[in-house]
């Protein structure tokens, strides 16, 4: 989520304005000590994909900001936000 301008790198507009309220969010939900749920029953060496899939077609909207929160949350994440038309 990082644009290039005149050879130098910026972050992208969504990030510019929602980077603040990820953090926030994130900190009211996790707390200071992160998702305990999570930190005991998933093997931290475990990889995971996901696919969220329409069952109807419709817009997407937020793939974005969702990006950014993932990245957020892990900065070694690679969320990939891609549609395909059928």
């Amino acid at each position: 989520m990082v644009s290039a301008f005149y050879g130098r790198t910026h972050p992208s507009l969504p990030e510019v304005i929602f980077r603040d309220l990820v953090k926030k969010t994130l900190t009211e939900d996790l707390g200071s000590g992160g998702d305990i749920t999570s930190e005991r029953l998933i093997d931290k060496e475990l990889e995971i994909s996901a696919e969220i899939v329409a069952r109807e077609p419709g817009m997407l909207a937020g793939d974005s900001v969702a990006a950014l929160t993932f990245k957020t949350v892990d900065p070694i994440l690679s969320p990939d936000c891609s549609v395909a038309i059928t």
